[in-house]
């Protein structure tokens, strides 16, 4: 006798679940990069395509390019905080050292039965100079913490200051400098075979276009 009762399909794999998956292989995939594995490599080790590897590993990228720049931005606040206490008690000091300096001298008599002779002084003082050199070191280091004052070419508001592109281009230099010498040709001939391609859809326009090669004004002629 055949048992005819169906069986039941298994039950679905929570979201939260898959997606914990897919963070560990991409976090794997990254680590296997990091120790210079190919991509072709760590796509034979987690059983994925080697395109599926490139997003992943992009993506981790991201993830580590934005968590950088964070904690950038938090460094340098609370530096930013550490240097305006320290002002602030350079400045207390530089008020203090401006205050008349008191002193008291004790002269002992040579009379019998008298006691010392307390004379007091009063001394009026213009204050350290050291503790003024002290308050512009601090508020150079502050300028510095936020690029205020590098140049023209320089930023200086306060989003540009973590440079966010200067971050990228060295996370990718350093992802280059981990790739093998097959993946650093794999890409460059994937690039040059890109620019070919443009270069003969740019062709390919200006054929339909009729437009020739441009003749160079004569002299004299107005441009």
């Amino acid at each position: 006798m055949n048992d005819t009762t169906p069986i039941p399909d298994p039950p679905p794999v929570p979201v939260r679940a898959m997606k914990e998956v897919a963070r560990a292989r991409e976090e794997r995939a990254f680590e296997l990069r990091c120790r210079n594995w190919s991509q072709s490599a760590i796509a034979a080790e987690l059983g994925i395509s080697r395109q599926a590897v490139a997003k992943a590993l992009q993506r981790v990228e991201r993830r580590a390019l934005a968590k950088l720049t964070a904690t950038v931005g938090l460094i340098k606040a609370r530096q930013t905080l550490q240097l305006d206490h320290l002002i602030s008690e350079a400045y207390e000091a530089w008020e203090k050292s401006k205050k008349p300096a008191k002193k008291r001298r004790i002269k002992r008599s040579g009379k019998p039965g008298e006691g010392p002779e307390t004379t007091k002084e009063t001394t009026w003082r213009d204050g350290d100079p050291r503790w003024i050199g002290e308050i512009r070191s601090l508020l150079s280091a502050q300028r510095d913490i936020w690029r205020i004052g590098r140049g023209e070419n320089e930023s200086e508001s306060d989003g540009e200051s973590l440079n966010y592109g200067r971050l990228a281009e060295e996370k990718r230099e350093e992802m280059w400098a981990n790739l093998s010498p097959e993946d650093r040709a794999r890409r460059l001939q994937f690039q040059a075979d890109k620019l070919k391609a443009e270069a003969a859809a740019l062709e390919a326009d200006a054929r339909t276009a009729g437009a020739g090669p441009t003749a160079l004004p004569a002299e004299g002629d107005e441009l």
